[in-house]
C-alpha cells in the first residue's frame, strides 16, 4: 500500500461564532407573499400577513449551519434573511403567539435559553408612523 505525502494542510485559526449586538429593532406587522416556486409550493403560502423584524447589529453575523433567531419569550423566530452586513429581516408567522411586553433575546436557532443574549428590546408592534402601539 502506498500513501501520499503531499503538502501538509495549513492550520487555520478558528472564527468566533459569537453574535453580535443588537444596536437597534424595529417590529411591524406586513402583508406576505409566499415566494413563487416552479415546481412545487412554499410551505408558507397558507400565511397573508407576518410580524417582520428588522435587526441592525453592531458587527456582521458569523456564517454557520444554524442561522440568528428571536427569541419573544419563548417563541422562537427563525425565518431570516440578510438585508445588508449587519441588517437581518426575521419574519414570524403566528403572531397570537407573541406576548406583547414579552422580553426579546437573541442567539442561534435551537439555542436553549442559557445561550441566549438578553436584549434592551421587548415585544411592541409599531403603528404605521413607526413609534410602538400603545
Amino acid at each position: 500500500m502506498s500513501t501520499d505525502a503531499g503538502s501538509p494542510i495549513a492550520r487555520r485559526e478558528p472564527f468566533p461564532l459569537e453574535l453580535p449586538r443588537i444596536r437597534e429593532l424595529r417590529i411591524r406587522q406586513i402583508p406576505f407573499e409566499p415566494p413563487k416556486l416552479e415546481h412545487f409550493n412554499s410551505s408558507l403560502s397558507r400565511f397573508k400577513e407576518a410580524i417582520e423584524f428588522i435587526v441592525e447589529t453592531d458587527g456582521a453575523i458569523p456564517v454557520r449551519a444554524y442561522g440568528p433567531a428571536l427569541f419573544v419569550g419563548d417563541v422562537e423566530v427563525n425565518q431570516s434573511e440578510r438585508l445588508e452586513e449587519t441588517t437581518w429581516r426575521l419574519l414570524a408567522f403566528e403572531p397570537e403567539r407573541l406576548k406583547r411586553g414579552a422580553p426579546i433575546s437573541w442567539g442561534w436557532m435551537k439555542d436553549p435559553e442559557a445561550a441566549r443574549q438578553p436584549t434592551k428590546f421587548h415585544y411592541e408592534l409599531e403603528d404605521g408612523t413607526g413609534t410602538p402601539r400603545r
